[in-house]
């Protein structure tokens, strides 16, 4: 699920809501995204990523300098994200 508080106005899904979506397949949830309002609102997508074995991402949503959003933020790092490692095939 890109940015979630882009679609909320910066406000929280709900449990329910993210329930609903878990449950017809999103695989996991763009926590951190320049559209949170707060450090916390991060952390409630990360909780319950981590509660539902989802991956975890973020993103600047820049797309080019026409879409005004600056690349790099917020800042992601390697150990704030969970991504599965796809399998070697033989």
């Amino acid at each position: 699920m890109a940015h979630p508080p882009a679609y909320t106005d910066g406000d929280l899904y709900s449990e329910k809501e993210l329930d609903h979506f878990r449950k017809i397949g999103i695989s996991g949830i763009e926590c951190y995204t320049q559209y949170t309002k707060d450090q916390s609102n991060s952390q409630y997508y990360v909780d319950y990523c981590k509660r539902y074995q989802l991956i975890i991402t973020g993103g600047s949503d820049c797309h080019g300098r026409f879409a005004g959003r600056k690349l790099g933020f917020p800042k992601v790092t390697e150990c704030m994200v969970n991504l599965p490692i796809p399998e070697k095939s033989s």
